[in-house]
């Protein structure tokens, strides 16, 4: 994917969520990448932790009918990101005092 799309950061993880009709792509820099799942077109791009994501977990809640993306990384912090790519507030969890590699 890399080379193919021009990413400058390695890709650490992929996560296909097809009810959004979206993959996200977590990198070694810390971004977070969303492409259309059909066209691979991009679509949001965005740093979203200080250092490299190690993990991306959808969870959904079927009682609500959302869906939130968890993202985990080396800066010690587990993040809960809206489908969409917002930042749920107060969901930026610091607490870790080492890496976080795996949120399941």
């Amino acid at each position: 994917i890399n080379a193919e799309y021009g990413y400058e950061s390695p890709i650490s993880f992929i996560l296909p969520i097809e009810t959004h009709n979206q993959i996200w792509l977590a990198t070694a820099k810390g971004e977070i990448i969303t492409l259309d799942i059909k066209s691979f077109e991009e679509q949001k791009n965005w740093i979203a932790h200080d250092n490299a994501i190690n993990c991306l977990l959808l969870v959904s809640n079927s009682k609500q009918q959302k869906s939130k993306v968890w993202s985990c990384s080396n800066d010690q912090t587990i993040k809960i990101w809206e489908v969409n790519g917002s930042l749920i507030p107060c969901k930026n969890f610091k607490q870790h005092k080492t890496k976080v590699h795996w949120l399941c």
